[in-house]
């Protein structure tokens, strides 16, 4: 076990030390596909909301290896909808934004002139900048406002490929804490981003 991880650690080292130092420095925007997820078992049943988001990335590593912070404005959400006989059909839009600051750890791989593609993965914090629930008179009396948490945490986890300044991710997102809760339930968030991006310098 010791010669194995001696081994790992020997490989990671002489990628690192054998590549050159790069930072990136880019924009970015793309489309946020959004659910809630239920901790409790209740009679709604979550449907797929679609946002985006926008913003900022950097690039810092050495060789194969880099680090990722970004912080870009996303536009999330999710759509509830009841399983009860009476109001089959209502539905309540949860809409709000946040601005968030992923920090993603990765290696790159199969580099190939002016191709290449990534793996990263990394904690994700966000702050809620707006939030509203848009229901239809069945749900007035159950969902509010107030109950949104002000910041959210969680994981994301995902693909990039880079071809020559511009690059595209696929990116999935899981919740950590509740980003609603009242007395009757609590909601996390989970996400699947899907990223265009261009390279400044």
């Amino acid at each position: 076990m010791k010669k194995l991880l001696f081994t790992v650690l020997s490989l990671l080292m002489f990628g690192f030390l054998s590549g050159q130092p790069f930072i990136d420095l880019g924009l970015k925007a793309g489309a946020t596909f959004s659910n809630l997820h239920f901790s409790e078992n209740i009679q709604y049943i979550s449907q797929n909301a679609l946002g985006y988001h926008a913003g900022a990335f950097s690039r810092i590593g050495w060789g194969s290896f880099f680090v990722q912070p970004e912080v870009y404005f996303n536009s999330r959400g999710g759509d509830l909808k009841s399983t009860t006989n009476s109001v089959t059909s209502a539905v309540a839009n949860f809409d709000f934004s946040s601005v968030d600051v992923p920090v993603l750890a990765g290696i790159r791989f199969f580099k190939k002139e002016i191709i290449q593609f990534r793996v990263m993965a990394g904690p994700i914090l966000g702050f809620m900048t707006s939030r509203s629930v848009e229901p239809r008179p069945t749900f007035e009396q159950l969902f509010s406002k107030e109950y949104f948490q002000d910041h959210l945490f969680g994981w994301q986890a995902g693909l990039g490929m880079d071809l020559s300044r511009f690059s595209l991710d696929v990116r999935w997102e899981r919740s950590r804490n509740s980003i609603y809760q009242s007395h009757d339930f609590t909601t996390k968030n989970n996400l699947v981003l899907v990223s265009l991006g261009v390279r400044l310098f």
